[in-house]
């Protein structure tokens, strides 16, 4: 198992309450899951459910309150030094806002090289490592030289990836990562991921609120609500037969998605 998540547990003050006022709200509940390798693993849910702040925990960004996060049997929140960083790289995350995840003053370049400053690479290793990434992710050496403002939405969320997997990670954590581009660029970059993925054997955790996109990448998917898993579908082509409310009723808000009657009950068709 590449990576295992156990009974995360995650609160935050709420606002507004005075000093000495320990109130907290409870964001996850006891959430788990398993990512295998080679795998793409759905989280979807409405926002505020829990999704993000999931993701900040099992690549490292967020200590829980209580639970682990395991990566190849080593728990990452329990680690220190040399082997956190070790641990860390294993994932790399990819974000909805490609446009404030860059800094605007740096050149592509610089953008993708970032990961690698750590490496002993000089200048000529370096920008070989640069070009390969961008040739992987579907750009070329003529974009090496440009700003972020000088790139589309599509062609930025690329450079951030390229810049995801330029530690060599074994799986990357998408969060809403396509949600801001256009439909035909979403499609063009779950392409691209799931060409990554069969290549280099990639695994992901793709957190939206897209069930169509879901359909379209993913293995797997978790049902997040308030705060809890609350449906799990290994077979997507079972997706029909989903039955806790909440998830039936994001079947439901699905465009084009028709209700069929069976008998007395009703079902979804799979999308």
């Amino acid at each position: 198992m590449l990576l295992q998540a156990s009974d995360i547990h995650v609160s935050f003050s709420r606002e507004g309450t005075g000093f000495f006022r320990k109130e907290r709200r409870a964001v996850l509940n006891g959430v788990g899951f398993s990512l295998e390798e080679h795998r793409c693993l759905g989280i979807v849910g409405e926002s505020g459910c829990g999704k993000s702040t999931l993701g900040r925990v099992v690549t490292g960004l967020l200590a829980p309150d209580s639970g682990t996060v395991l990566v190849d049997g080593k728990d990452i929140h329990a680690c220190r030094g040399a082997e956190k960083r070790k641990i860390g790289r294993c994932g790399s995350i990819v974000f909805q806002d490609y446009s404030s995840s860059v800094n605007p003053r740096f050149r592509v370049e610089e953008i993708v090289a970032e990961p690698l400053l750590h490496e002993k690479l000089d200048p000529k290793e370096r920008g070989e490592r640069v070009l390969a990434l961008l040739e992987k992710t579907g750009l070329g050496s003529e974009f090496v030289h440009r700003y972020p403002h000088q790139l589309s939405g599509g062609q930025l969320q690329r450079v951030c990836i390229a810049r995801a997997l330029a530690g060599s990670p074994r799986f990357l954590l998408l969060d809403e990562a396509i949600s801001s581009l256009d439909v035909s660029v979403q499609v063009q970059i779950m392409d691209l991921l799931i060409e990554l993925k069969e290549k280099d054997g990639l695994s992901y955790i793709f957190i939206t609120h897209d069930l169509e996109a879901v359909t379209y990448i993913c293995d797997s998917v978790l049902f997040m609500h308030k705060g809890r898993f609350v449906e799990s579908v290994t077979d997507l082509s079972r997706l029909a037969d989903v039955v806790h409310p909440f998830s039936r009723n994001l079947l439901r808000s699905v465009s084009g998605l028709e209700t069929i009657f069976e008998g007395d009950g009703e079902r979804f068709p799979t999308l």
